[in-house]
């Protein structure tokens, strides 16, 4: 009975896109306390305290890493510690976004929504994405092929996602501030006895 539950709970955790694990779930909103100074950033020129001020406390920390470290126990199968290293707010009004990016130096990601109307606004993007677009072919609809896909996100809950899959923030259409929370956290692998890496294919004879 233990394995079944551990089984429907992963399940409910753990959905793929792209081929990779990713959540969607609802979190206690205010358990969450956090105080920002935004700056104008990046090239959309976006407000967000991502290089500004972001104060929060260790209880709002510890839940939140708490919520994705049960997503991780989904489907890490070694014994692994989560570090937060980063966490940043940011503020989106009426056609603001923010572009295509990756988040680098981490393992995973994750955006909550402290406030969106009606859409999150968050696209994800194939890592075929590139290359589909080359191909009419592989671009219709018949297909079924997904290039890009929006999170169906709601107020009051989190997405946690890899790092490594590129995403934008779409244009704001609301009268209200779209504000969320984002975070970067890096998987650190508790198996691995030393950072060197195999070169050993280097030497071989072909």
């Amino acid at each position: 009975m233990a394995e079944e539950k551990a089984e429907s709970t992963a399940y409910k955790l753990t959905h793929r896109l792209f081929g990779f694990p990713y959540c969607v779930k609802d979190i206690d909103i205010n358990r969450i306390s956090i105080n920002y100074k935004p700056n104008r950033t990046w090239f959309s020129n976006t407000l967000s305290s991502y290089r500004g001020v972001t104060n929060t406390d260790q209880d709002s920390v510890s839940y939140i890493m708490n919520e994705v470290k049960e997503f991780a126990d989904s489907f890490i199968p070694f014994e692994y510690n989560l570090k937060l290293i980063s966490f940043w707010a940011n503020e989106y009004y009426k056609k603001d976004f923010q572009e295509p990016h990756l988040h680098g130096n981490c393992d995973l990601s994750f955006v909550i929504f402290k406030r969106i109307g009606t859409s999150s606004g968050l696209l994800f993007f194939s890592p075929a994405y590139d290359l589909i677009q080359t191909s009419l072919f592989w671009q219709s609809k018949e297909i079924g092929i997904d290039d890009t896909v929006e999170c169906s996100a709601k107020e009051g809950q989190i997405v946690i996602f890899p790092s490594i899959l590129r995403h934008m923030a779409l244009p704001h259409n609301g009268e209200e501030a779209r504000i969320t929370y984002a975070g970067n956290v890096r998987v650190v692998n508790n198996t691995t006895t030393s950072s060197d890496a195999d070169l050993s294919i280097m030497k071989r004879e072909y």
